[in-house]
């Protein structure tokens, strides 16, 4: 059945080891091929037992190898995910012995190409999903539960940082405090061994929008608006709890699949989010200091020009500028500007042109309902996300999320023509916005 059969202490990869350890390896192996050609399903994780150091490693590697000749033999094609699942430890292993016998096996992230030196109790770190301005996330298991998670940390080197230390702390909290849907559910927290703050949350499996459109395009109006209602549904119960986001925009939507294979989407990124006292602020409240927090081709103009006084409905001027990006292709307002004070002084003097030449499909109603949300004064615009939402449910009828998602991700070239502008988060005082 395999190459390692016959001579296998030869042909095995035992070097190294004393060779009494090899003949008992090798026995190992020779019942666990003899079980596998008697149909009796050996079990990987039980011949490995009591096994371990330098010795696991090898052996699962030739187990492995006699169970995937074996499937591949009878047509039960092996599949990568479900071993790493299994063996989050040795990916590496199991990478190389599909990498042997399954070229064709689609990549998944490994512990080995780019796995941080970070470690966190009772999680190992697969591979890196995005990193910002104050941190990375990864992919992770549990060692024991074998569940996903999504775990950001703070930047290696920055743990000295004590401002953004302070806003990685308030990301926490303030994310453990939503229980919503449509919200990224936050599952755990605490410092890694090497002193970093860590933030686990559920793993979404999916696409953020801003990389939807750049593999797709200009989405179909059903499904912009459904995506953008879902959002509002979400920063609906984060304004009941208190809470403004501050940076709404495509990559902060994530479009995921739920375990019914339906898609839905959730609002990532709590970190610049902030607590909206109606009545008195607490003394010592670092987040009313006038800092710009967000970023420009989404960002409100009192965000800008009057940070300390931002409410709900600054969030829902990003999320009328969101809609109207994935509709369009791009933000309103796009183009070149000497600094980021003249751009935010044409989100708050300019109107918004019409963008039904660019796609007459969209109603004309569904224009203004965007230009309502994108209102210059927050006056003008909707007195809350519920109230967007229930104006978008008009627009949405025939959305498919699912397939919007399925087409999105067996697109992995992201060309387009026109993609959306790259969207980079900015905290800084006015002033010196003034002169970049």
């Amino acid at each position: 059945m395999s190459q390692h059969s016959g001579n296998q202490g030869e042909k095995r990869r035992f070097n190294g080891l004393p060779l009494e350890e090899v003949e008992r390896l090798d026995n190992l192996c020779d019942c666990f091929e003899m079980q596998l050609l008697a149909n009796q399903k050996p079990v990987l994780e039980t011949f490995l037992q009591g096994c371990r150091g330098a010795v696991r490693s090898p052996l699962l590697g030739e187990l492995l190898t006699l169970e995937l000749e074996y499937r591949l033999q009878i047509d039960d094609g092996p599949d990568l995910q479900t071993y790493l699942l299994r063996f989050p430890e040795d990916a590496a292993t199991v990478h190389s012995v599909f990498r042997e016998l399954r070229p064709d096996a689609a990549p998944v992230e490994s512990v080995s190409a780019d796995a941080p030196a970070i470690s966190i109790q009772n999680y190992t770190l697969l591979s890196e999903l995005g990193t910002g301005g104050m941190g990375t996330v990864y992919r992770a298991i549990h060692t024991m539960l074998k569940n996903e998670a999504a775990i950001k940390v703070l930047k290696t080197g920055r743990q000295d940082d004590d401002a953004l230390r302070d806003m990685f702390q308030r990301e926490t909290s303030n994310l453990g405090q939503l229980r919503h849907p449509q919200i990224v559910q936050a599952l755990y927290a605490g410092a890694s061994d090497e002193g970093l703050p860590y933030l686990v949350m559920e793993m979404v499996r999916g696409l953020d929008v801003s990389r939807v459109v750049r593999r797709y395009g200009p989405l179909a109006v059903a499904d912009a608006c459904e995506i953008v209602r879902q959002a509002a549904l979400g920063l609906q119960h984060a304004s009941e709890c208190g809470m403004v986001h501050r940076d709404i925009k495509p990559s902060n939507l994530l479009l995921g699949w739920t375990y019914g294979e339906n898609a839905e989407v959730k609002v990532a990124d709590f970190g610049l989010a902030r607590i909206r006292f109606r009545h008195a602020r607490p003394q010592g409240d670092s987040s009313d200091d006038g800092r710009v927090m967000g970023t420009l081709d989404y960002m409100s103009p009192e965000q800008f020009f009057t940070p300390a006084d931002v409410d709900i409905r600054a969030d829902i001027f990003s999320l009328g500028c969101t809609l109207y990006a994935i509709l369009v292709g791009q933000p309103p307002f796009a183009g070149k500007y000497q600094n980021a004070a003249e751009k935010m002084a044409v989100h708050r003097d300019k109107r918004v042109d019409s963008f039904r030449h660019l796609r007459p499909d969209v109603p004309e109603a569904l224009e203004e309902v965007i230009s309502y949300a994108m209102a210059k004064s927050p006056a003008n615009r909707f007195e809350s996300p519920l109230e967007f939402a229930r104006s978008l449910a008009h627009f949405n009828g025939g959305h498919d999320l699912p397939l919007l998602l399925e087409t999105a991700e067996d697109r992995p070239a992201e060309t387009l023509v026109r993609p959306l502008l790259v969207d980079s988060t900015i905290m800084v005082q006015p002033d010196a916005l003034e002169q970049s």
